[in-house]
């Protein structure tokens, strides 16, 4: 990313996903036309990306696009919608990582005690991951539990995360919607 004259771009991004059509744009995309204003073409994405089944990580991303957009009631519908795609896989077998993104979307949904409950079953196997951990952080941090979710994220760091770029992007303004 780079600022111009006071706007941030990601022209390298762009030019990647430019000549490809919306429907291909993937939720990466998505967050690349958010960021860089051009909410209509995200939201269209979000709205026709049928590549992968909406659950995880996609439906969330999805969800957060609709939600950025002012579509409150589409980004629920989607995080609800994702959450019947991550129950039914987490059914078949347990896998932490669509747990731990469920937990993101219950979150989002006000929904607590699934949050939390997701967020204990994706620590269980390894509670010193520092990927999970920083979901764990935002689940916490979406759920008001401003304390727990820095506590957390230091224990992300501490054992090893260092995105610090993704830091810096969910902490910006505008980017925690709730609904």
């Amino acid at each position: 990313s780079v600022v111009f004259n006071g706007e941030l771009r990601d022209e390298n991004g762009m030019e990647i996903i430019s000549p490809l059509p919306l429907s291909q744009a993937c939720c990466f995309g998505m967050l690349l036309y958010l960021e860089t204003g051009q909410v209509d073409k995200a939201v269209q994405v979000a709205r026709t990306d049928t590549s992968r089944p909406p659950h995880g990580f996609v439906a969330y991303i999805r969800g957060f696009v609709l939600a950025a957009a002012g579509d409150h009631a589409g980004a629920k519908a989607m995080w609800t919608n994702g959450l019947r795609y991550g129950e039914a896989l987490l059914a078949k077998n347990e896998n932490p990582a669509t747990s731990i993104l469920d937990g993101m979307i219950y979150a989002k949904l006000g929904r607590r005690e699934e949050a939390l409950r997701n967020l204990q079953q994706s620590l269980a196997p390894d509670p010193q991951h520092p990927v999970k951990l920083f979901f764990a952080a935002q689940i916490q941090a979406l759920l008001g539990l401003r304390r727990e979710a820095l506590n957390t994220l230091r224990a992300a760091v501490v054992n090893g995360f260092f995105n610090l770029p993704m830091i810096e992007y969910h902490t910006r303004p505008g980017l925690s919607f709730h609904i």
